[in-house]
């Protein structure tokens, strides 16, 4: 008897042995991503945003120095502050398009915007400002206090075990967090609103 091979069905075993390891490599890069042993890469739009807040206080924090990339192709360098923890009251973010400005606000009630693993990439910054246990002119790429967080080798980097800001306020380029509770959400697109 011949053998007929009939177009349109799926050798579930070739499947299996192609699968298999496509999943296991696909796994170990998010895990690796997610850890930050692996940078992701991606472009910042051309504009940056305001932020401010009434007050950010967090445990864990750092800050160094880096260049980001738009689409364009031009390098923009920025500081990277980031906080293992954080707690953000009255915040409020401003993003200009032409003459339309887009507000996001949260935290304004009685909780306040809390997340982990929360960076402000900023290009500037200010505010009232204490750091405890603060160490400066560590090495960027041994910064320890903030899981994936970590700069250039032999670049200047700054870690503190807390801090506390009061009414800061920043021009941004991106902002990221691993997670974010937003109580108090509120979204609304005006012409010429401001933070």
């Amino acid at each position: 008897m011949s053998s007929v091979k009939v177009s349109g069905q799926v050798s579930w075993k070739r499947f299996a042995t192609l699968l298999v390891p496509a999943v296991a490599v696909s796994g170990t890069l998010v895990a690796l991503t997610a850890e930050g042993a692996l940078a992701t890469s991606f472009s910042v739009s051309g504009e940056p945003f305001r932020a401010t807040a009434s007050s950010v206080s967090g445990t864990g924090y750092v800050h160094y120095g880096q260049t980001l990339s738009t689409q364009d192709g031009k390098q923009h360098y920025v500081a990277t502050n980031a906080l293992r923890q954080a707690d953000i009251k009255d915040f409020c973010m401003e993003i200009k398009t032409g003459p339309i400005t887009t507000l996001l606000k949260a935290g304004g009630g009685e909780k306040p915007v809390s997340g982990t693993n929360v960076a402000f990439i900023v290009k500037d910054f200010g505010g009232n400002g204490v750091m405890n246990d603060i160490v400066m002119g560590q090495d960027a790429s041994s910064l320890s206090a903030v899981p994936g967080y970590t700069g250039t080798e032999g670049a200047f980097g700054m870690q503190a075990s807390s801090i506390t800001l009061d009414g800061p306020a920043m021009q941004a380029r991106e902002m990221a967090a691993g997670t974010i509770a937003m109580p108090d959400f509120t979204m609304s697109v005006t012409r010429g609103g401001a933070c």
